[in-house]
């Protein structure tokens, strides 16, 4: 269930797992060279888990429910994005030489359901105006959210979800981490078996 991913090490440890090996496998060129950086990479794949931080302003009820959402519960659903962002950006106010992440993790936070294709919320980005933090974090929470069990479907196998997410979500994804996460998907099996 999402709101146990909040709280679930196992959940935080794939994630960063997850980003350093599409990391690793996308190819240093522009801006995807800074995947290359260590530092900037170990950065990334620390702040990542906080990705869906603000579902703990979500109603239970809502992230339990075993139905379909209705129009308005998804709206409801979706500004997680925005109040997580929010509150990094906050803390970030207050504390922003203490805390010199916490605008990366906002970013990360607040763009993390953007598809490349401008399908996405909350701002509608499109292609390379979606930060590339946030395109990251987008396929590789994808892939951990359908390999693991919801309220309304049981986890998917490892080849469904590459196949969702290569060739029925492909518009979702920056086509470059697409790339990527095709050359380093038996990595991803690894990493959610050994969890």
């Amino acid at each position: 269930m999402i709101e146990n991913n909040l709280a679930n090490e196992g959940h935080w440890r794939r994630i960063i797992r997850y980003v350093r090996a599409l990391a690793g496998a996308v190819v240093e060129q522009g801006e995807y060279a800074r995947l290359k950086d260590d530092a900037y990479l170990e950065l990334l794949a620390a702040i990542a888990p906080v990705y869906d931080i603000g579902m703990v302003a979500i109603p239970r009820g809502l992230l339990i429910k075993p139905d379909k959402l209705s129009e308005d519960e998804v709206a409801v659903v979706q500004t997680h994005v925005t109040v997580g962002a929010d509150v990094m950006l906050s803390v970030a106010a207050k504390l922003g030489s203490e805390l010199p992440f916490l605008p990366l993790a906002a970013e990360i936070v607040r763009h993390h359901h953007e598809h490349w294709d401008g399908s996405g919320y909350p701002d509608m980005l499109k292609g390379s105006e979606i930060p590339l933090s946030a395109r990251v974090v987008a396929l590789v929470s994808v892939y951990e959210a359908l390999r693991s069990r919801r309220p309304y479907r049981p986890a998917l196998s490892h080849a469904r979800a590459v196949k969702l997410i290569l060739h029925d979500l492909h518009h979702h994804f920056d086509p470059v981490l697409l790339n990527a996460f095709h050359d380093a998907a038996a990595r991803f099996e690894q990493i959610h078996i050994e969890g």
